[in-house]
């Protein structure tokens, strides 16, 4: 199947990534991936870096608030998440203790209708937000997540109507700013 394996999920330069392509009009859990990528042996291995990417077709204007994807296993230790709040776009990371490290934008001047792609990065210690394949913000936080082999994936907007997610992927590491810029050049149909 021409880059993909098996199950369907596309596979680069050796690394596994999760791939689910939607429009979001229900919330799911996409199960977190197992298995073996160069090195990693567990979940929680493969948890404790990685990307999200996704494209956003928004239906807020102001102060609305949105929950678009959380990596966690439903406490509120251990846990990533991306979500608007208020004017703001939040990639926020909780490590094991339950302190809350990440990034923040002003998404105000965003208007109902449009379609930005969003990634986030994480991975030793370092987090990134790419807006439209260009770095907005990047910092760093606390490099103590332990997700676990229970974590899953929940992508969705949260109300629903306030969002369109579609191409929704999940990288099990942090893609380089030349290759979100990629991925961004080539937007889905």
């Amino acid at each position: 199947m021409n880059g993909m394996n098996t199950v369907g999920l596309p596979t680069r330069k050796g690394r596994r990534a999760c791939l689910l392509t939607l429009v979001a009009t229900l919330f799911f859990v996409l199960s977190a991936c197992g298995g073996h990528d160069e090195g990693v042996s567990n979940n929680n291995a493969a948890a404790s870096m990685g990307t999200f990417t996704m494209w956003v077709r928004s239906h807020w204007e102001g102060g609305n608030n949105a929950g678009l994807a959380r990596f966690g296993s439903g406490t509120f230790e251990n846990r990533i998440d991306l979500f608007k709040n208020g004017p703001y776009l939040r990639f926020l990371l909780v490590d094991n203790s339950g302190l809350e490290g990440g990034l923040g934008i002003d998404v105000s001047d965003w208007h109902d209708g449009d379609r930005r792609m969003l990634t986030v990065t994480w991975g030793e210690g370092v987090c990134a937000l790419y807006l439209d394949g260009a770095l907005a913000a990047d910092g760093r936080y606390s490099d103590q997540i332990m997700l676990g082999p229970e974590a899953a994936v929940f992508v969705g907007p949260q109300p629903l109507n306030i969002a369109d997610i579609s191409d929704f992927r999940h990288y099990l590491h942090p893609l380089s700013a030349d290759e979100v810029a990629m991925l961004f050049a080539q937007p889905p149909s």
